[in-house]
Order: structure tokens, then sequence, then C-alpha cells
């Protein structure tokens, strides 16, 4: 499942002519959420719950793995 998903938005990514984001050459675990929030590193779903909220809300996964 995880091929998949990384695959179709790999696709999509190409489809879309998407940029591809500068690379981050510091310890993301050092910096501060405001230094997060200014570089455009997101954070992760906090639980399970979150994490199901957004696949089930990403167009990409949903046609990757399929309807709910």
């Amino acid at each position: 499942m995880a091929f998949a998903v990384m695959l179709s938005a790999g696709l999509d990514g190409i489809k879309n002519d998407l940029p591809v984001p500068a690379s981050i050459n510091v310890d993301i675990f050092e910096m501060t959420p405001a230094e997060k929030v200014e570089a455009g590193i997101a954070s992760l779903p906090a639980n399970l719950y979150e994490a199901v909220q957004s696949m089930k809300a990403n167009p990409i996964m949903q046609e990757a793995l399929g309807g709910n």
C-alpha cells in the first residue's frame, strides 16, 4: 500500500509539473514550531484518527487505494 501511494504521488507530481521543494539541511527536531512554519515543514497527524481523516480527504490517496 505504501508503494502504491508513493508511486501515485510521484506520478501526480510529474503529471502536474509540481516543483521539487528545496532541501532542508538542518535538524528539524531542533527547530521551533515557528521555524518549521517559516520553512514550510508540515507536521504529521498526531494520532490515528487524524491520519485516517487526512487520508480520506486526499484525492491522491483515494486514487491509489480506492474509495472510502
